[in-house]
């Protein structure tokens, strides 16, 4: 109850009637000394002579000393006195409208939500329905997945042909470059080593410092790499993976051969670097500059071979009849 009149306090029963409750241990005490003294007035008096009484007697006063020792709880009265209850603290009774709201937490629900159908199916025609919509449904999610997958795919596979296809002419430039380079380097190596096989024999014959014109670049392999470490090359057509993979192995290829060539070369050319006169070669000098030379033009041979298989897998590097058999040196048109 709310308010002053459920704040009231209930008033014992001993105050009511203005007695001091008996406590059970003085009780116990009292019966006993009181049990005591009966019984010896009893015995002096000779009134317990028979001893057939000594047992009632004695299950008269442990009765009563239970009853003391364990009292029964005492009875509420059915009324109480009106009492001052202007002191006590009230409080106000909550209503509908002061009453607090509870304010309760949507906490996120990681779980998918499945609705279930709204009722059983009661016929086989309702069941099929069913089953159809939910296949239907599952026709449509994936169609939706796949056609965005290809979407991404194909936008993929497009930005992959058309960074391949800018690394490719660059490449196709370069690889033009190189093979002009090294033509004129064979070219020259072979008329040089003409004008050293004089100077052997002939220590009177005039010789040049040798300086081959030979140049070159390095493939490129970024965008092509980049497409096989993203997937874009396996998105491609059979037919294009195998042509672009076969130029960019003969490019590779290429890069490694020309490199040897030129580093024979820049070796071969190593003597005159110092400054020194042709004219002041030894014999053993001129012999052993026409190895490093010989070997240089055997590089550079091997190189243009290479670059001739280069354009016969990919015809858009050049045309490989245009090139001379002996050194690969193009034709006069």
């Amino acid at each position: 109850m709310c308010g002053a009149e459920g704040s009231r306090q209930l008033t014992p029963k001993h105050k009511l009637h203005g007695k001091t409750p008996a406590s059970p241990a003085g009780d116990a005490a009292f019966g006993f000394l009181a049990s005591a003294f009966i019984f010896h007035k009893a015995n002096s008096a000779k009134l317990l002579v028979d001893s057939r009484l000594r047992p009632a007697a004695l299950v008269f006063w442990q009765k009563w000393f239970n009853a003391k020792l364990m009292p029964e709880a005492p009875e509420a009265p059915a009324t109480f006195p009106p009492g001052d209850v202007s002191a006590l603290p009230t409080r106000e009774c909550p209503t509908p409208e002061t009453a607090p709201i509870l304010e309760t937490t949507n906490e996120p629900n990681d779980m998918l939500d499945v609705h279930p159908a709204h009722h059983a199916a009661n016929s086989w025609k309702e069941f099929f329905v069913h089953i159809a919509t939910i296949v239907l449904g599952l026709l449509i999610a994936i169609g939706l997945e796949q056609t965005v997958e290809y979407i991404r795919h194909s936008h993929e596979l497009s930005a992959a042909r058309r960074e391949i296809a800018e690394e490719k002419r660059s490449n196709i430039e370069n690889f033009r470059r190189s093979t002009a380079s090294f033509q004129a380097g064979g070219l020259y190596l072979k008329a040089y080593l003409a004008t050293l096989r004089q100077a052997i024999k002939d220590t009177a014959a005039p010789l040049q410092p040798m300086y081959v014109p030979l140049d070159f670049v390095y493939s490129q392999y970024t965008a092509w790499t980049t497409a096989e470490r993203e997937g874009a090359v396996a998105l491609m057509p059979s037919g294009e993976q195998s042509a672009n993979d076969r130029m960019y192995v003969g490019l590779h290829t290429l890069d490694q051969i020309e490199d040897r060539a030129y580093t024979s070369t820049a070796h071969a050319e190593s003597l005159f670097l110092s400054g020194l006169d042709p004219d002041e070669l030894t014999l053993e000098q001129k012999r052993q500059l026409y190895r490093d030379a010989s070997d240089a033009l055997v590089d550079i041979t091997y190189a243009l071979v290479v670059q001739r298989v280069t354009m016969h897998f990919s015809p858009e590097f050049g045309d490989e009849h245009s090139l001379d058999p002996s050194l690969g040196a193009f034709s006069k048109p």
